[in-house]
């Protein structure tokens, strides 16, 4: 009955409403999620991987120590020249307050101007442009050689037919004297002769059956090759021809010595009277190969020597022509900043606004350590590098000191001073570097800690990019792109379904921003500096509906909606 009364009452019609109430809700909720993930699936088709370019441009890396240490309020500098030489003047007494850059002491600094001037002159001739009275010169020469070379083909020609002529008597006549029954060394001729005989006699033959059919294989070639071939074939039938006339003059040269072992066991008239008949023979053959070995070896070294030219002439027209190498200009700018530097170490001056203390050199005096004392009036860092690092750090370096009680604040400074002995603790050597501040902060204190990053080198006017933008696989370097160029619009940053290539670089000097290309960019080339994944093709991000995050909440522990994992689509890389 209570059953029965309930349902007629107030209560059950009023709980009824607020399920149906929640349930209208909750079926609100469903369909609001279903709508926001479809929009965020529609939204993300078709989002390719971004994008991040920049260029290779020209800029300068610099290399640097850097080292940590403390402030202090004012020190004693020693004043070093690091060069030996006479001094020629000093500027300075003790006690005499001085600024910074001021000169102290001048060192003879004649050998190191002549090489800084050097340097310049070396410079400027580079940069000097094309000049045409050169450039008209050099294509004079390379006429010259041209047409020389020309002159020795045809004259090579000519000397091969005279030479070939030649042959063709010379080759009858040995064939005669070895071979033919009445010829003076024919083996009937020489079977009553000594064994020394036979054996020149035979050297005799060999030679010429060599030299015979080299002549033969030359007549054949010969017939192929004219004025108008090519300086390849001529060259080759020269040499061929030069080889042949050799050949056939060995083989008369021994025929000669086969005779005159003869000459001299022969005392008949008769058989003196053959004698000197091959011997003349003999003579006017080795005079005639003789002849044209020379003039085909004259006509070979013309044609080598003119062809030598030609390279050379056609290289320096070339490089005249295209202008100085960039990379050599850099080299020279690079030898003139050393030899710059090297110049101003022969002037001494004031590391920053201070009193002279002490003045240990006067005019004539040779030295070579040194040559006063100088006390601050400004504050220094001292800074403790090791071993190698202070082997690169010289006195005048620049200098960035950031401290670590003041943010934000860097001030430049110069190194005023590097000890010559390192101190030892614990097997480890250090070497103390004071570094004299450029100006003065008030907010920073003696005792406060400081790093200094110092400044060593410098490599100017190379072509750079970001380091980010170098990757590595095993040994090789390599920078991704895109294979048509982007618009400078997109720099920033764009979507793209084009997958990039791979260009291989080699580099050189690197700082904490970028790295030096030396090969296999130009300035203008663009590259990827950064990959950003996002979703592409039939891949999506999706969000967790409202409802799973509901039920993550009702579950108490994490839930549906703690499990959820957005995708990214095309698999590009991460953590550029």
């Amino acid at each position: 009955m209570k059953s029965i009364s309930y349902l007629f009452s107030g209560v059950f019609y009023k709980n009824l409403w607020q399920f149906h109430k929640k349930l209208s809700i909750l079926g609100v909720i469903v369909l609001a999620s279903t709508a926001y993930g479809s929009v965020k699936i529609i939204q993300n088709i078709g989002v390719g991987t971004k994008y991040v370019l920049t260029e290779a441009q020209t800029g300068t890396i610099l290399g640097t120590v850097t080292g940590t240490g403390q402030v202090a309020a004012s020190n004693q500098i020693d004043l070093n020249n690091n060069v030996s030489g006479t001094v020629l003047s000093v500027n300075a007494i003790t006690g005499q307050k001085v600024n910074a850059g001021d000169l102290i002491v001048e060192i003879d600094p004649t050998t190191a101007r002549i090489s800084l001037q050097n340097a310049q002159i070396a410079l400027a001739k580079l940069q000097e442009p094309t000049d045409p009275l050169q450039l008209a010169t050099d294509q004079n020469n390379l006429n010259s050689a041209v047409t020389s070379k020309a002159t020795a083909e045809t004259t090579g020609i000519n000397n091969v037919s005279s030479a070939l002529i030649d042959m063709t008597n010379v080759i009858s006549g040995l064939n005669t004297m070895l071979y033919d029954k009445t010829g003076y060394l024919n083996s009937s001729q020489l079977i009553s002769m000594p064994d020394i005989a036979r054996a020149d006699a035979l050297s005799a033959g060999v030679a010429f059956d060599q030299a015979n059919n080299m002549y033969k294989q030359n007549i054949a070639n010969s017939k192929n090759v004219t004025r108008d071939s090519s300086s390849a074939d001529i060259d080759k039938l020269i040499s061929s021809t030069l080889d042949t006339a050799k050949a056939l003059a060995q083989s008369v040269q021994n025929a000669k010595v086969a005779v005159d072992y003869i000459k001299n066991l022969d005392t008949s008239q008769s058989a003196s009277a053959n004698t000197t008949t091959a011997e003349n023979n003999l003579s006017s053959w080795t005079s005639t190969m003789n002849s044209d070995v020379s003039s085909l070896l004259n006509s070979k070294n013309t044609i080598d020597s003119s062809t030598n030219d030609i390279e050379q002439q056609t290289l320096t027209l070339k490089k005249l022509q295209q202008g100085t190498d960039p990379l050599d200009i850099q080299s020279a700018q690079l030898s003139v900043e050393t030899a710059q530097n090297n110049y101003n170490k022969y002037f001494v001056r004031a590391p920053l606004d201070g009193i002279v203390a002490k003045v240990s050199v006067q005019v004539g005096d040779q030295t070579t350590g040194s040559v006063g004392t100088f006390i601050s009036t400004s504050k220094i860092a001292n800074i403790s590098l090791n071993e190698v690092d202070s082997a690169k750090v010289a006195i005048g370096d620049k200098v960035n000191l950031t401290f670590s009680a003041i943010n934000n604040l860097t001030i430049t400074g110069t190194v005023a001073q590097v000890d010559l002995v390192g101190t030892v603790s614990q097997g480890v050597v250090t070497y103390n570097i004071q570094v004299a501040f450029d100006t003065d902060d008030t907010r920073v204190k003696p005792g406060m800690s400081v790093s200094a990053s110092i400044i060593t080198s410098a490599s100017q006017n190379i072509l750079v990019v970001p380091s980010s933008a170098i990757k590595t696989q095993g040994n090789i370097s390599y920078v991704q792109a895109f294979k048509n160029p982007v618009p400078k619009s997109s720099e920033s940053g764009f979507t793209s379904n084009e997958t990039p290539i791979q260009i291989i670089v080699q580099t050189g000097a690197s700082d904490n921003t970028n790295t030096e290309i030396t090969s296999g960019l130009k300035v203008g080339d663009q590259v990827i500096t950064k990959i950003t994944a996002s979703a592409t093709g039939g891949t999506t991000s999706q969000t967790p509906s409202l409802l799973s995050a509901v039920g993550g909440r009702t579950a108490g522990a994490g839930g549906g909606g703690a499990n959820f994992r957005p995708t990214t689509g095309g698999g590009a890389a991460r953590g550029n």
